[in-house]
């Protein structure tokens, strides 16, 4: 159990707080106009829609961590602190400011909830979260804190996530950030990290991380820390010590890992493993920063086999896939990534929806399909226009967006009801073309399609 008392509690300050500039702290941006702004594209703006607040992200990121407990400083009022005591964990908790409280102050009921859980769960450490409420109350949780960390000899990390502050993306900023500024460099590995790598995810699900483990340590990389996953706090505690920080499709993390560089000296890249062509990107992107012969060599003999491989599965499709035109139409999140998946297919991307992406998404989006294909800031109006000038034979959507392929009489592929969105590495595109010619062969289409017998 790693606990106050295992070192001396005098060798131990107390956890600097970053600055909250620090977390727009982002000169890597391409939207900011002038690299000396250092300001993100992300700010939110009156009318942005958004689907989450900072405490679900910052709680998202953090809770799969093994070994700690999470006080959520909130009113049970509070809709995301009401939602994630409906969960099925012992390891999860709400203090439930009630009317008293916000009159006379909740430090003595947070101080005595600690201690409850202290005693009754004896976990490695506990996270405490400021909410919209105990912020605006002027709950002082930082210093509850360290006052209850120095009485109980158990490590307690207050995380700084009120829901106005911004969107969950910058829920899930300040929870790295502040894994930064106050477990990570707290204890050493004892394993080699000669190529050892610290993963950066958000969002994914328990397969995908074993997808993405299983990935690098086939080319002889060991994974010594996987934020956003299921690690264990010892793991989080000793993750300075890697090679590597890899970000995962998490742009969001970007300055928290500048931060790192900074303070460790621990150089970052940020990939994607959608589908054969970005993973064997991301995969050379890493050999290439260990300049190791060795590695190199494993990297593309795995890309020859795995590409060889894909190859084979992939000859069922080869008349039914090239020449086929395709629109996207998702809702945000890695919607780009699918163009490439789809382009190794041979297939045509003709438009896709960018109303709800950021700048960095809409950047991307442009880079893979501009001159090629068409973009959409209202695909409810505007697909209609593309199908007037040119067929779509499959339109990727998600639930919010099928109402719009069934309006057009489009046949079309629902990435939410697969079980892993996500198509990772060789893999996943040979998933994701089984997957795709099932949506295009489905007869339930056509029938659907067809006129009523009073229309003909």
């Amino acid at each position: 159990m790693i606990t106050l008392s295992n070192v001396t509690q005098n060798s131990i300050p107390p956890p600097p707080r970053f600055a909250f500039q620090d977390l727009f702290d982002d000169t890597a941006c391409s939207h900011v106009g002038s690299k000396d702004q250092k300001a993100t594209c992300e700010r939110l703006r009156p009318g942005t829609n958004v689907s989450g607040c900072a405490l679900e992200g910052a709680f998202n990121f953090l809770s799969p961590i093994q070994g700690c407990a999470h006080l959520i400083h909130s009113s049970p009022t509070c809709y995301n602190a009401s939602r994630i005591q409906k969960r099925d964990s012992t390891e999860h908790f709400c203090s439930t400011i009630a009317l008293n409280d916000l009159i006379f102050g909740a430090e003595e009921k947070l101080k005595m909830q600690i201690g409850y859980i202290a005693k009754t769960y004896r976990p490695r450490v506990i996270f405490i979260y400021m909410t919209c409420v105990s912020s605006l109350v002027g709950e002082d949780i930082e210093r509850i804190a360290k006052r209850m960390q120095n009485e109980l000899g158990i490590w307690m990390v207050p995380v700084m996530s009120a829901g106005f502050l911004g969107v969950e993306d910058l829920g899930v900023r300040i929870a790295g950030m502040t894994l930064l500024h106050t477990l990570i460099g707290q204890s050493e590995p004892l394993i080699d990290t000669s190529y050892a790598l610290n993963l950066w995810g958000y969002g994914l699900s328990e397969t995908q991380r074993i997808s993405y483990r299983m990935l690098f340590e086939r080319v002889g990389m060991r994974i010594l820390a996987f934020f956003g996953g299921d690690e264990d706090v010892e793991t989080i505690m000793g993750a300075h010590k890697a090679k590597l920080n890899v970000l995962i499709n998490a742009k969001s993390l970007t300055p928290v890992a500048r931060k790192f560089e900074e303070r460790y000296g621990v150089s970052y890249v940020e990939t994607s493993c959608f589908g054969a062509r970005a993973t064997c990107d991301a995969l050379r992107v890493i050999a290439e920063h260990f300049n190791d012969g060795a590695v190199c060599r494993k990297i593309e003999n795995l890309i020859r086999e795995k590409n060889k491989a894909l190859q084979e599965t992939c000859k069922a499709f080869h008349t039914l896939f090239p020449g086929k035109k395709v629109a996207i139409l998702l809702n945000g999140l890695f919607s780009w990534a699918y163009i490439p998946l789809l382009e190794d297919l041979g297939m045509h991307v003709v438009a896709i929806s960018i109303e709800n992406l950021n700048e960095n998404d809409k950047e991307k989006a442009v880079d893979l399909l501009l001159g090629k294909g068409r973009f959409m800031y209202e695909p409810s109006v505007e697909l209609e226009e593309i199908l007037s000038e040119e067929p779509i034979d499959i339109v990727i959507t998600d639930t919010d967006h099928c109402a719009i392929a069934l309006r057009a009489h489009i046949p079309f592929f629902n990435i939410d009801r697969c079980a892993e969105p996500l198509f990772i590495g060789f893999e996943g595109e040979a998933a994701f073309a089984t997957e795709l010619s099932f949506a295009l062969q489905n007869p339930v289409f056509h029938i659907v399609y067809q006129n009523p017998p009073w229309q003909e």
